[in-house]
């Protein structure tokens, strides 16, 4: 028998396109071909279109939990922070304790510097779900952008125990910046400046960029706020969704 040929992905992606189109054209009201039809054409790039479909899948079937979530994931991609909010507000409205919604609430809050608001997300979070990956580290880090110091020193050594214990209970990097002496700074510096020797390493500049103010703040070394800078934009150059060195560089 002759090999079977292969054919190019954009093929198959267009076939799957036109295999879909032809079950709704069938069956217009079929929620679960809209909902498929939204991924493909969320993966061939068409992501207005994807939108569409998914919100006609939600429109057949109202509470169709993942054509929920995806329109959100989906607004948060195109950076329609707030539009997501109000979708993931919905589906909590529905099942408050849906730890997925509740976690990309507090993603999408955080990264429209909404602190307040993101602080109680995160902190709902740790109630319903407290081993949820980074849950606590991010509701420590919302603490401290909202001058929020109650129960802080708790809430950082638990982090700080979970960590060396294994568990995922923050961005370790990120939690490298958090200092509370010089001595643990200049350690914690020096440490970061290793890692940071992979020049496409994203956290690593994060974590120095967020030390180096850190340790300003202590010494007010006018020199630190230039390497501050540095590794905060390169950290956004590399990643630039990253809204906790956004605050930093502000």
């Amino acid at each position: 028998t002759s090999p079977r040929p292969i054919v190019p992905i954009p093929v198959l992606a267009g076939y799957d396109d036109f295999l879909f189109d032809a079950a709704i054209s069938r069956r217009p009201v079929f929620p679960e071909a809209h909902y498929e039809l939204g991924g493909v054409l969320h993966e061939l790039g068409r992501q207005v279109e994807a939108l569409e479909s998914y919100r006609q899948a939600l429109q057949y079937r109202p509470g169709y939990r993942d054509a929920a979530l995806a329109i959100g994931r989906l607004l948060r991609f195109l950076d329609r922070e707030d539009e997501a909010v109000a979708v993931f507000d919905k589906m909590l409205d529905v099942d408050p304790g849906d730890v997925v919604a509740l976690s990309s609430k507090a993603a999408a809050l955080m990264s429209r510097a909404r602190h307040p608001e993101a602080l109680q997300a995160y902190g709902e979070l740790v109630k319903r779900a407290p081993d949820t990956p980074y849950a606590r580290g991010l509701l420590l880090h919302s603490k401290m952008l909202c001058c929020d110091w109650a129960e802080l020193d708790a809430l950082y050594e638990d982090v700080r125990q979970s960590l060396e214990a294994g568990r995922e209970a923050a961005d370790p990097f990120g939690f490298q910046a958090i200092g509370r002496t010089p001595e643990e700074l200049l350690a914690k510096l020096d440490a970061l400046r290793a890692i940071a020797l992979d020049p496409n390493y994203a956290l690593a500049h994060a974590g120095l960029g967020d030390t180096c103010w850190y340790k300003y703040e202590l010494s007010k070394d006018v020199d630190l706020t230039t390497e501050a800078r540095r590794h905060c934009e390169n950290a956004l150059r590399l990643n630039p969704r990253m809204a906790r060195v956004q605050v930093t560089l502000a």
